[in-house]
């Protein structure tokens, strides 16, 4: 499992995602140490809005290196998983994540997805996904309504 909840406690609870913007950029001098490879380099930038029962739950923008878009861009917007479908698709292996949790003010844009005023107290975790060889996958930062945020965080 690479999130806060697997897909089946996911879909069991009603929560449904989609991707609202998916852009090829160029990594930060942050995202390319992170990644292991040069500023510059071509990384994949991926924004997406979870519900539950309609409800805005969760605003999540998870970065990506480069090689991974050409699995990523096709993906269906409403795809339960971009990892998950990794996972399957490419037969990555998740060897580990790295979860830090706090809070933070609703930035305009979290505050407009979520539904929730301008600088509102949201939960902040951000991610870090590595395969086995210990190269990063995925950089995500999530922020979650406070009424949806999860109990408890489980990685494996």
């Amino acid at each position: 499992m690479t999130g806060t909840m697997t897909i089946e406690q996911r879909s069991a609870a009603g929560w449904r995602g989609r991707t609202l913007r998916c852009e090829l950029a160029e990594a930060t001098v942050r995202e390319a140490g992170a990644f292991g490879f040069a500023a510059r380099e071509p990384v994949l930038h991926v924004l997406r809005l979870l519900e539950t029962e309609g409800v805005p739950a969760l605003v999540s923008r998870a970065t990506y290196p480069g090689w991974l878009a050409a699995a990523i861009e096709p993906l269906p917007d409403d795809v339960d998983s971009i990892m998950g479908s990794l996972e399957e698709g490419l037969e990555l292996v998740v060897e580990h994540s790295v979860q830090r949790v706090g809070a933070t003010a609703a930035s305009g844009e979290d505050a407009r997805l979520l539904g929730v005023r301008r600088s509102s107290p949201v939960l902040r975790v951000v991610r870090s996904v590595r395969d086995l060889r210990g190269a990063a996958l995925e950089l995500a930062d999530d922020r979650y309504r406070p009424e949806h945020a999860p109990e408890r965080l489980v990685s494996a």
